[in-house]
C-alpha cells in the first residue's frame, strides 16, 4: 500500500513542480472478513430433524472493506533488527567472495 502526494494544493490552488511523492504506506496481508448468515429458507426445527430451539445455518464471509496492514515503520524495525542487519552482511560479504568482487 502506497500513499501519493499531489503536487496541486486543493486549499490554495498551487502547484509545486517536482514534489509528487510516493511512499510506503505497508503491506497487506489480508482483507477483514465478517460471517454473514444466508437465509434459504426457515422451517419448524422438528421437520429439520434438530432439538427444539435449534436451526442448521450457512455463513458466507462478507468483506468488509478493511485490510490488515503491516505498517511501513514496523517493516523499518524488522529490516534493522541487530540479528538480520549481521545477517545480510554476512550475506553479502559472501556474495562478493563467491562472485569475485570483493576487494583484495
Amino acid at each position: 500500500m502506497f500513499t501519493f502526494t499531489e503536487p496541486w494544493d486543493m486549499g490554495t490552488g498551487a502547484t509545486q513542480i517536482g514534489s509528487q511523492r510516493l511512499r510506503l504506506l505497508g503491506v497487506d496481508w489480508g482483507q477483514i472478513v465478517h460471517p454473514v448468515e444466508i437465509k434459504e429458507r426457515i422451517i419448524p426445527a422438528d421437520m429439520a430433524g434438530l432439538a427444539p430451539g435449534e436451526r442448521e445455518a450457512k455463513f458466507v464471509a462478507l468483506n468488509t472493506g478493511m485490510n490488515g496492514v503491516v505498517p511501513a515503520w514496523k517493516l523499518l524495525e524488522l529490516l534493522n533488527f541487530p540479528p538480520l542487519v549481521e545477517a545480510r552482511a554476512t550475506y553479502e560479504r559472501e556474495w562478493m567472495v563467491r562472485n569475485g568482487t570483493a576487494d583484495t
